[in-house]
């Protein structure tokens, strides 16, 4: 395929980064507060699905922000029989909050956007989530380097989530109607079938190498390296 109508538009967490690994530095932290705490009794996966249920709550208005994040930690660490008070689900999430703003792109994830740059590739991001939330790990991601502020598009921004296609149609807007669109991302369900119901190619970030019947994605990786080895086959 030639690059020179491709555009490559990418999602943001658990695939530019990694939510595991906040969680953990997290984690750690938090043993200085709760002595009695063991951060490898706590499941990141069990943590993921509290932060889904407590995210789609906070969508349909049932809370705020703040008792978002306090219910998703209380309702994970209470998996473990660990009572976390409304004090102490603050503290945890300030040292999540705080693990967050040293994150960074990796050296492989890195090389891959000055690849797409060097080759004038436009790019773009379309997230699931709250608006300050989501520009703040813009910029520590330092994504600036790469794209303008306005090929980010924020589900909170604008009122429309993944999978739903038409904030991938919002997008196509911003950049052009003329490019060839790829998206790449982590989630099947928002990701994969977002971009597929909006016409686009998509690569699947399968870190987990999850098992999925009749994968739509046109294509599958389940590393970097893979993935870097997948874009450039698309500079080709």
């Amino acid at each position: 395929m030639s690059s020179d109508n491709l555009c490559v538009v990418w999602d943001i967490d658990d695939t530019l980064y990694q939510k595991a690994d906040i969680f953990k530095k997290a984690n750690e932290n938090f043993k200085d507060v709760r002595k009695d705490f063991d951060p490898n009794r706590l499941d990141y996966q069990v943590f993921k699905q509290k932060s889904d249920l407590t995210y789609n709550k906070a969508a349909q208005g049932d809370y705020d922000t703040r008792g978002m994040w306090r219910d998703r930690i209380q309702l994970a660490m209470g998996e473990i029989g660990i009572k976390l008070s409304d004090e102490e689900a603050d503290q945890w999430q300030e040292l999540y909050s705080q693990a967050q703003q040293v994150m960074r792109l990796s050296p492989t994830l890195e090389q891959i956007f000055y690849l797409l740059s060097d080759r004038e590739i436009p790019l773009g991001i379309i997230t699931n989530g709250l608006s300050d939330r989501q520009w703040q790990k813009a910029r520590y991601l330092d994504l600036g380097r790469w794209l303008p502020s306005h090929r980010i598009v924020v589900s909170d921004d604008i009122g429309i989530e993944k999978p739903d296609p038409r904030i991938f149609d919002y997008m196509k807007h911003i950049i052009g109607d003329h490019y060839h669109y790829w998206y790449i991302g982590d989630s099947y369900q928002h990701d994969i079938m977002g971009a597929k119901a909006a016409g686009w190619q998509s690569i699947w970030l399968n870190y987990q190498e999850q098992e999925q019947k009749n994968n739509q994605a046109d294509l599958t990786v389940s590393d970097e390296s893979h993935l870097q080895a997948a874009i450039k086959s698309l500079l080709k």
